[in-house]
């Protein structure tokens, strides 16, 4: 800009004309435009620094841990190993004696008593021996038959009865008491009876029409 008394050029904040010493109250004479400078362009910003990458642990780290812990490990073994070593003597020496058995044939009073009851042992049963009678001296003799040497006890018995009678007796078996034999023939009648034998030696064998008969063991 410049003073309106004088053309001389003055700046916005000068009062007074520096060639004519006019006070400056009086608009400028010209204006000049200022001349924009096309080919200044507003700097670009660049955004903060990428972070640096983190770095992992070196060697010397993992080793010194890796040091650390077995030397915390051993620590650990030292103070508390003896204790379990110091139970574990107790132990052995506080195990009862009575754990392992008594060698060399000696016996203590605390030895375990036998828990298997005992049997009592049953004596065999003896078989009844039968009641002896006399063989009546009227008795005749028949023969013998299964075992047994037959006779007639009187004379309403004819002795192919009575051997039927001791066949049928000695059919039976070994007896420990009074047998009855049924349907005993007789070749004589043609006719069937029973017949009841004593447990008795000789046995002695009664029935039908008054007959008797006796048997006695050979040998």
């Amino acid at each position: 800009m410049v003073c309106s008394n004088c053309g001389h050029p003055v700046a916005p904040e000068d009062q007074y004309c520096g060639g004519c010493g006019a006070y400056l109250t009086d608009a400028p004479a010209e204006e000049t435009t200022p001349v924009r400078d096309d080919t200044w362009e507003v700097p670009y910003a660049t955004g903060p620094p990428p972070p640096e990458p983190r770095q992992g642990p070196s060697a010397g780290m993992i080793a010194a841990a890796i040091a650390a812990v077995a030397l915390v490990a051993l620590l650990l073994v030292w103070l508390f190993g003896g204790d379990d070593e110091t139970t574990a003597g107790d132990q052995t020496t506080t195990a009862p004696a009575t754990s392992e058995p008594a060698t060399g044939g000696e016996t203590t009073d605390e030895a375990t008593p036998s828990t298997t009851p005992s049997t009592p042992t049953e004596s065999p049963t003896e078989a009844p021996e039968p009641a002896e009678i006399e063989l009546p001296g009227s008795a005749q003799t028949c023969g013998s038959v299964g075992g047994f040497t037959v006779y007639s006890g009187n004379d309403a018995t004819s002795c192919p009865f009575a051997e039927n009678v001791g066949s049928a007796y000695a059919d039976l078996g070994e007896t420990t008491e009074e047998a009855t034999l049924s349907d005993v023939s007789s070749p004589v009648t043609g006719e069937t009876y029973d017949m009841t034998c004593d447990f008795t030696t000789p046995v002695r064998c009664e029935g039908g029409n008054n007959a008797v008969v006796y048997l006695v063991p050979v040998g």
